[in-house]
C-alpha cells in the first residue's frame, strides 16, 4: 500500500535539507515553503491582483521575487556571506538554485560541519522572511550584523545540541513506560 502511494509522488532532491533537520521548527517550515516557491513574496502577491508595490524591501530596486530575495538582493547575499565566513566557509555566493544544490549536498553528509551548515543555511533563509516581513508589516528592519547574530556558527551549535540531546547510555528507555496504565 505504501509504494503504491509512493509511486506518483516526484523526488526532490532538497528533502533532506528540511528533514531530520535540527534547525528551529519555524525555520525548517519558512525554508520548505520557499524551497516549494510557496512564500508570498510580492512577486506572487501581485499575480494574485493585490495591488502592492513589487520593489523588494531592502533594496528598493529590483522586483521582489523569491529567487531575488534569496541571494541575489544584497541584503540577503551579504548576511549568508557573513554566516559562512563566521563558520570558517570562504564561497562565493550563487543564485537561489545553486545554493539549494549546494544546501542538498551538505545536508546529506553525516559530518558535524556539514550538519551545521544545512541549519545555518535555514536559519538564514528564516531570519531573512522575517527582516522582510518587518520591513513590510512595521516599516523597519534590522541591519545585516544583528540578523547575522541569530546564524552565528555557536547559536546554531547551540541550536543543534538542544535540539537532541544525548541519550544516557545506563539509562534504560523503557523505564519511563513502565508506571503507565493501559
Amino acid at each position: 500500500m505504501y509504494k503504491h502511494l509512493q509511486s506518483g509522488a516526484s523526488h526532490v532532491h532538497w528533502k533532506r535539507i528540511t528533514c531530520n533537520s535540527k534547525a528551529s521548527p519555524k525555520g525548517t517550515f519558512i525554508t520548505w515553503l520557499a524551497l516549494q516557491n510557496r512564500l508570498p513574496t510580492k512577486d506572487r502577491l501581485i499575480s494574485w491582483d493585490i495591488d502592492i508595490s513589487g520593489e523588494c524591501e531592502f533594496c528598493l530596486v529590483h522586483e521582489e521575487k523569491l529567487t531575488h530575495l534569496f541571494f541575489e538582493c544584497q541584503y540577503s547575499k551579504e548576511i549568508w556571506s557573513r554566516v559562512l565566513t563566521q563558520m570558517g566557509m570562504q564561497r562565493t555566493i550563487q543564485t537561489w538554485d545553486d545554493e539549494v544544490r549546494w544546501a542538498a549536498v551538505q545536508s546529506r553528509s553525516t559530518k558535524e560541519r556539514a550538519k551545521l551548515c544545512s541549519i545555518a543555511f535555514i536559519e538564514t533563509i528564516y531570519a531573512v522572511w522575517i527582516q522582510r516581513n518587518s520591513s513590510v508589516f512595521k516599516d523597519h528592519y534590522d541591519p545585516i550584523e544583528s540578523v547575522e547574530m541569530a546564524s552565528e556558527p555557536n547559536h546554531v551549535e547551540d541550536m543543534g545540541e538542544d535540539a537532541n540531546p544525548k541519550e544516557d547510555p545506563d539509562e534504560d528507555p523503557e523505564e519511563e513506560f513502565d508506571d503507565l496504565e493501559i
